[in-house]
């Protein structure tokens, strides 16, 4: 199936359309497992490929078959409601009501609730079923009153009463009162008979264009009632108005007219039974007419308090200019005090949740803890409106500003559960993931992550990249992090990578190179950590300077101090900070130093010194590094000099151990050994707690072994192991014992220590040299036959120049132990068998195949051994005249 979904992502690439949409279709159509995810996602691809280039009766017909294979619920809502969606664009209205109908009375809960409420509305409004369309509008904003689909269900519902919905049986009620009292000649007069008759019209039967006509002709007949008139004519204009405008044509200045007869109203206003009213409908008709005005309005309205302080409509005054000051920073704080006065005298409005919301988001940036009580007063009291859920949004996003993330959880826990539809519901079902990751729950993080991303062309490179969304690379990234933090470096490492492959030039690659890198550095894959703080690139300055600093330690680490520099010097270009810039600029100067760069390094020695004088530790840095340099190159004397400057100019520094310590080296070197042994021996007591004392007890254990005080150095170099911590130089250590065991005899010593190496460095270059000792110390404590087993052991260790030593040291074995026959056996195989090396193997085997002839009393044999020796040529001379020597004793 991804096969063929890719063959038709390359037609429609090549936008052959029809084509692309019948391999899909067929693919669709064949494939058995309609409920597997595969199946879904490359449907739901079909689908959108069928309504992108408006196939609608070929996606509807696919859907009508999907709903007639498939029994999970849930997907039985989505196809309904992708349905209703399509057979709206087709305006099916019957079909639409046919499709929904089932699901209208489902208990269920389940996301397209208010969608298949919506759709249903709207298809029965179009069926010109006004009654019941206005129900279901009314039971969506009141059920589902935080849906996306609330601002229209509210203007076509608005619409439906205004103009659809006739109260018949009120309207004739009315006309028969009307024409009752015409009749009993109680009407007055007939301007006011066309007045009553024009309120039916307005009123009851929504005819505003007869109301229009009555009115006009009220006026024209001298009525009593002008004020009223004009008020309801006003009326009259701006619902045409609204009428003209819903329906989308082209209308008369109904908005000019309305004015025109508010301020008749209120110019008459002797005759105007409501002149609050008309006062308010002449303000808003001006305003409109205007750009708003805040201070005009204001103005207006705050007269309209005055005039009209027990006004039915104060409420509707004190919102208005509550709402729109709130919109001016000027005036924040009237407005402030405006829904103050809302909240303590409207208690019972509806427009009460309205009133606490908006005082809160007003006092939010002044006077959080107490916006934060409104909010949730605004919760507690009003859980299923729409403002609940926008304060529930509120005040997750404060929480999580405020880093209250548990907080935060549980109140989108409650949004969750109350609103499960809404928009809101599922943008923080997209978010949740970064607030379990802040607040620490790393396992729910991974799982709400990895659910995000399970989908069936996750290893799929290029439907990835075409189908999903930018939401779905950066949930890849968090989920590489979630793992990061929850110590599972593996799984880290793997979503990282991909997020690399999929996005490698994306808005969180620089920081997937860098968070990678740190796990590589800290697994020891420090080429990989390399490459990947190489990879960060300069577009964030401060990642970009960590990277590569990074970068540098490694290839400082690494021996390769002109990669290291080159690096320090790009981070010096883009670090601020002044005491980062100057631990830089010192393992710049260090790296400078080590390659021999040493003209540079002074030069930026100098003015390091100038602005920063007090950082003594790096100033004697740079002159024991100078010291070593000058030491390696065996110039010695001006090593000697930048060694002992650290003591003389920087002796509160740390390094004065380290230049006692090299200094001593560079008199031994000179030959200067009793200073240097005076340096050295009193060490440990001037510097109990240096990390050079094993490098110091190394090397006074070496010089008392070159002295061939051998119970000395013995001591001295237990001493360096002892202080030796996993340090640089264990290995050094340990080889120097067992060579001073070894010379000394103390073969059990040698033997454990040579077994403590191997267990310490299983894969070190000389392990064979260590395993040859374990043997030797078996034949020199007479365990023969251990000696022959371990030697056959290693033997397949050994290259064609270290085999022959193996081999004579089993025929040597065997020799000790008095079994003559067999140590022949094996010393024989050295010449016979064995490649030439530069050591006199050979010469030895035969002339201890001599000895072992001598021992069974074979006399003969052991002289054409020894003549052997004599006639082979390569072997040394001095071995030749033995061998002359021995053939002479014994003939």
């Amino acid at each position: 199936m991804i096969l063929q979904l890719k063959r038709a992502l390359c037609f429609q690439k090549l936008n052959f359309i029809s084509e692309a949409i019948d391999i899909l279709s067929k693919a669709v159509e064949n494939y058995i497992n309609h409920n597997s995810r595969l199946f879904n996602e490359v449907y739901n691809v079909y689908l959108n490929f069928l309504e992108d280039y408006r196939y609608y009766q070929q996606a509807t017909s696919s859907i009508y078959q999907e709903l007639a294979r498939t029994n999970d619920f849930k997907s039985r809502t989505q196809l309904v409601t992708r349905l209703a969606k399509l057979l709206a664009k087709k305006k099916q209205w019957a079909e639409i009501i046919s499709v929904i109908q089932p699901f209208l009375l489902m208990q269920e809960r389940f996301p397209e609730k208010d969608d298949i409420l919506y759709y249903f509305a709207l298809a029965k409004e179009n069926m010109s079923e006004p009654k019941e369309a206005a129900y279901y509008y009314n039971k969506l904003i009141n059920e589902f009153n935080a849906s996306k689909f609330i601002p229209e269900a509210k203007k076509r519902l608005k619409f439906l009463q205004d103009f659809r919905i006739v109260e018949q049986d009120v309207a004739l009620n009315h006309l028969a009162e009307l024409f009752g009292n015409f009749l009993d000649k109680d009407i007055g007069t007939r301007a006011n008979l066309s007045f009553k008759l024009g309120q039916v019209y307005f009123l009851d039967l929504k005819n505003y264009q007869k109301a229009e006509q009555q009115f006009q002709k009220a006026l024209s007949l001298d009525a009593e009632q002008e004020g009223d008139i004009y008020l309801y004519l006003g009326k009259t204009y701006l619902k045409l108005m609204e009428y003209f405008d819903y329906i989308g044509q082209p209308r008369k200045n109904y908005l000019q007219l309305a004015n025109d007869q508010f301020k008749k109203a209120v110019q008459n206003s002797a005759s105007c039974s409501k002149p609050d009213e008309s006062a308010w409908m002449l303000i808003q008709t001006s305003l409109k007419k205007d750009t708003i005005d805040i201070a005009k309005e204001k103005k207006l309205v705050e007269a309209l308090l005055t005039k009209y302080p027990n006004s039915e409509l104060k409420e509707e005054w004190i919102r208005s200019l509550a709402i729109d000051m709130a919109f001016d920073s000027l005036y924040t704080k009237e407005s402030i005090n405006y829904f103050k006065y809302l909240i303590q005298n409207y208690r019972n409005s509806d427009q009460y949740p309205q009133y606490l919301l908006s005082f809160a988001r007003l006092i939010l940036p002044t006077n959080v803890s107490e916006a934060e009580n409104y909010l949730k007063q605004l919760i507690d009291g009003f859980m299923f409106s729409n403002e609940a859920a926008l304060a529930l949004n509120d005040l997750i996003q404060l929480y999580e500003d405020q880093e209250r993330y548990e907080e935060a959880i549980r109140l989108y826990e409650k949004l969750s559960a109350y609103f499960y539809y809404s928009e809101l519901a599922d943008i923080y079902r997209f978010k949740m993931g970064d607030i379990y990751l802040k607040a620490g729950q790393y396992d729910r993080a991974i799982a709400f992550y990895g659910n995000t991303i399970n989908f069936a062309f996750i290893n799929d490179l290029i439907l990835l990249r075409e189908f999903r969304s930018a939401e779905i690379f950066k949930n890849i990234f968090s989920l590489a992090r979630a793992y990061k933090l929850s110590n599972d470096p593996k799984n880290a490492l793997r979503y990282y990578q991909l997020y690399l492959l999929v996005e490698p030039k994306g808005e969180f690659a620089d920081l997937a190179h860098f968070e990678a890198a740190e796990l590589f550095m800290k697994n020891g894959q420090f080429y990989l950590a390399k490459e990947n703080f190489k990879a960060v690139s300069a577009k964030n300055e401060d990642l970009y300077g960590k990277a590569v600093i990074y970068a540098g330690d490694i290839y400082f680490r690494d021996q390769k101090y002109n990669e290291a520099a080159g690096f320090y010097e790009s981070a010096l270009k883009v670090i601020s900070d002044p005491e980062r810039k100057a631990q830089i600029n010192q393992k710049y100067i260090i790296a400078l130093i080590r390659q021999g760069k040493i003209v540079k390094a002074n030069q930026l020695i100098k003015t390091f010194k100038k602005r920063y004088s007090k950082k003594i530790n790096a100033l004697a840095q740079f002159n024991l590094e100078l010291g070593n340099y000058y030491r390696l190159t065996k110039n010695f004397d001006k090593a000697e000099k930048y060694f002992s400057t650290i003591k003389k100019k920087y002796k509160s520094s740390e390094y004065v151990d380290d230049a006692e310590y090299y200094r001593a080296l560079v008199l031994i070197t000179l030959n200067r050994h009793k200073k240097a042994l005076d340096i050295l021996t009193k060490f440990a007591e001037k510097f109990p707690d240096s990390d050079q004392l094993p490098g110091v007890y190394n090397t006074l254990g070496t010089l008392y072994f070159r002295s061939e005080k051998y119970d000395a150095a013995i001591m001295m170099f237990k001493k360096a192991l002892d202080h030796c911590n996993d340090c640089g130089l264990e290995g050094n250590i340990m080889t120097n014992l067992i060579k001073v065991y070894s010379l000394t005899g103390f073969w059990d010593a040698a033997q454990a220590m040579a077994r403590s190496y191997l267990d310490k460095f299983p894969e070190a270059p000389d392990r064979l040299d260590k395993k040859i000792i374990i043997a030797r110390s078996y034949i020199n404590l007479n365990q023969f036959q251990n000696a022959v087993d371990y030697l056959k052991s290693i033997k397949i260790e050994a290259d064609a120049e270290r085999e022959p030593e193996i081999q004579f040291y089993i025929g040597e074995a065997l020799l000790k132990a008095g079994r003559y026959e067999e140590a022949i056996a094996e010393f024989v195989k050295i010449p016979l068998l064995s490649k030439k090396t530069k050591l006199q193997w050979e010469a030895s085997a035969l002339y201890y195949s001599g000895q072992s002839y001598e021992k069974l009393g074979r006399i003969d044999d052991a002289i054409r051994m020894y003549k052997e020796i004599i006639k082979r040529p390569g072997i040394d001379l001095v071995l030749k005249k033995d061998a002359e020597k021995r053939i002479k004793q014994i003939q």
